[in-house]
């Protein structure tokens, strides 16, 4: 009878055991499943910012293909580029 009962609590001790360190793993798996959400969802913002930031920075040209030299969004840089590439087309 006594070693009836050992097994008893030990089933039990061990399902016990069993169970904490279950939930303990899909806590702890729940957690890095959110925490990589909301890490994907922080790169999808900063990935729209970027695009956003691009398309109000980019170089004012009207219709005609000339530069907006007196806007003060003015991309220098990238003006000088396109006046570049433009001579040289002009060039050819």
């Amino acid at each position: 009878m006594t070693t009836l009962n050992v097994l008893r609590y030990f089933a039990l001790g061990s399902g016990l055991v069993y169970g904490f360190v279950h939930d303990k793993n899909l806590k702890s798996q729940g957690k890095r499943e959110i925490e990589e959400q909301k890490a994907a969802q922080k790169q999808k913002l900063i990935n729209e910012a970027k695009k956003e930031w691009q398309l109000q920075h980019q170089v004012k040209i009207d219709k005609a293909g000339k530069i907006d030299w007196e806007s003060k969004d003015l991309d220098w840089g990238k003006a000088i580029e396109d006046t570049l590439k433009t001579l040289e087309s002009a060039k050819a």
